[in-house]
């Protein structure tokens, strides 16, 4: 189902996946073995997780918002919670080997990406930019699925016990990755997948490692500065600084815009907020369809209570990720979330929606770090 995203650009089929696939035989099993809702914990996350949910369903119900629909609000919850239920139960589970799923989404962005690319080289009028056919057939979000998979080769690069040949597919998918988001031209993204593989170096290299990539960041980074102020490159590497600079300042993104008038909109209705599925308009932007910042967004439709019931289970599974830190699920899930944070920083409205590639890029890590209490995290 994760890897249907990236196979098809139909609705349909991505509908197929869940509807007719994935949530059957989930309710198959939870009839037939008892035991597996038993093996989520409760802890302050997961029964955060309720609670957020189910005040979306009572600001639907209480709000008044004569110009949304109620029952497609509760649809789209109640199954935003029931896939949150489905990643809770399989990587509680510890007898399924859990890692092997996410394994898959690498394979998967191997063969997809060039695909893609030669989809669009084949007839490039279809598309503004380059753009991989996926269920998320907008650049962002697709950008922040592939970055999800080099997410996870790089972890698994960077274990030990991972053979040779997974390690050169891990390299490939990440390089891959990296040169795919570059063509969309989308730099939230890129950023995403850079900070986050910033902080996995952190966990999971040597010292001496850290240090070296570190330094050489520097001396680019001083390097790019130099290049901007004067023109001309210390190391001589004019031709790439400039081709980053081109990337980074081609065009004006706009969110600064678009965060001050959505918070221009919040001061006016701080605590009530304007209704999951409120109209964001900014005249002379057709773009800005929401306020392109998932935790700005969640105060715009669900105000500052929202908000908080929100972040209430993703500080639990950061707190509980970074008290296993040492463990390498946990290590995983520490990259995951940083990403699931930094890619909804600069993008995403509404929170809980029906099937959405958010559910892979923000629910997934957070489900992934609460399935596994305490006591199993020495598994």
């Amino acid at each position: 189902f994760l890897c249907s995203q990236s196979l098809t650009n139909s609705t349909f089929i991505y509908n197929v996946g869940f509807y007719g696939l994935v949530l059957p035989s989930f309710l198959y099993l939870v009839f037939t073995d008892r035991v597996l809702l038993r093996t989520i914990p409760y802890n302050v996350g997961t029964l955060g997780l309720i609670v957020f949910f189910g005040f979306v369903i009572l600001h639907a119900a209480l709000g008044q918002f004569t110009d949304q629909s109620f029952i497609k609000i509760f649809r789209d919850t109640l199954l935003n919670g029931l896939f949150i239920i489905m990643a809770l139960a399989v990587f509680a589970n510890t007898h399924t080997n859990s890692l092997t799923l996410l394994r898959s989404l690498i394979v998967t962005t191997i063969v997809m990406i060039p695909i893609s690319y030669a989809m669009y080289v084949y007839d490039p009028s279809q598309t503004k930019h380059f753009m991989p056919i996926g269920r998320a057939h907008n650049p962002i979000p697709i950008g922040n699925i592939y970055a999800f998979a080099a997410l996870i080769a790089l972890w698994l690069f960077l274990q030990q016990a991972t053979s040779a040949r997974w390690k050169i597919a891990c390299v490939f998918c990440y390089m891959l990755v990296t040169l795919a988001i570059i063509t969309t031209t989308q730099r939230g993204p890129l950023l995403g997948l850079f900070v986050a593989s910033g902080v996995g170096m952190l966990l999971l290299c040597r010292l001496r490692y850290i240090v070296l990539a570190g330094s050489v960041v520097l001396a680019l980074g001083f390097d790019y500065l130099a290049f901007v102020s004067s023109g001309e490159s210390i190391l001589h590497l004019d031709a790439l600084h400039s081709a980053i600079h081109h990337f980074l300042t081609n065009r004006d993104s706009v969110r600064l815009v678009i965060w001050r008038h959505a918070l221009e909109l919040i001061a006016e209705q701080p605590w009530q907020g304007y209704g999951l599925h409120a109209k964001f308009v900014m005249v002379g932007l057709p773009g800005a369809v929401n306020p392109h910042n998932l935790f700005i967004s969640t105060v715009y439709y669900l105000g500052i209570a929202g908000l908080g019931l929100l972040l209430v289970p993703l500080f639990a599974a950061f707190a509980f990720a970074l008290k296993h830190r040492r463990n390498p699920y946990f290590q995983l899930c520490i990259i995951l979330l940083v990403h699931a944070v930094v890619a909804c920083l600069t993008n995403y409205g509404q929170v809980v929606k029906a099937p959405a590639p958010l559910w892979t890029i923000y629910w997934l890590p957070i489900a992934m770090t609460l399935a596994r209490s305490a006591r199993r995290a020495a598994q």
